[in-house]
């Protein structure tokens, strides 16, 4: 089986966040921490429609959770909201345009088939207020993952009008649970 990716869109986007918020050498200290191989990868051949190795997400992740999110993923999640945002695909937007977020909860398999390509979003349910839903075999993007989700999540249930929005992360894999499994309520 080949290594897990994620859609080159997502590293970009942290990237450039990155640098909005804290300037060019934020950035460099993010490049900094991948091995020299993923600097050449990242600095000269990325782009939104690349296929980037799971491993240098993760190691975005830690860094960023090191340096910005005191030790927490809630800036990273801050952080993939603005990306969620700014890569909303024109499907999506006429979606998002109805103003119903069970629509944009009812897509979070293909959301997540587009940005990652191992692993599997399975629904468990999906009400006019709430989504449950659970990720298999997600383990090579780490808890990216999890913080990646909840700040997308929140983000597309926002811009269709979904407001109080309430993310149970009821297990993590990366914290002992069998599976990574969510509960998104709202209003």
């Amino acid at each position: 089986m080949a290594a897990a990716t994620v859609k080159g869109a997502l590293v970009q986007g942290i990237l450039e966040n990155i640098a909005k918020r804290h300037g060019a050498q934020a950035r460099q200290q993010l490049v900094d921490r991948l091995a020299p191989d993923e600097q050449i990868f990242v600095c000269h051949q990325l782009s939104r429609d690349s296929r980037v190795p799971a491993a240098i997400l993760r190691t975005l992740y830690d860094a960023i959770k090191e340096f910005w999110g005191q030790g927490k993923s809630q800036y990273y999640s801050d952080l993939v909201m603005d990306i969620a945002e700014q890569n909303i695909n024109t499907f999506l937007k006429f979606l998002i345009s109805l103003g119903l977020p069970s629509y944009i909860a009812n897509s979070v398999p293909q959301i997540y088939s587009y940005y990652a390509d191992h692993g599997e979003v399975v629904m468990i349910s999906n009400t006019r207020r709430s989504i449950e839903f659970y990720i298999k075999d997600g383990e090579p993007y780490g808890e990216a993952l999890c913080a990646g989700i909840i700040g997308w999540g929140i983000k597309g249930l926002q811009m269709a009008g979904a407001s109080n929005i309430r993310v149970e992360h009821q297990e993590c894999l990366f914290q002992g649970g069998k599976r990574c499994h969510f509960i998104v309520r709202w209003d």
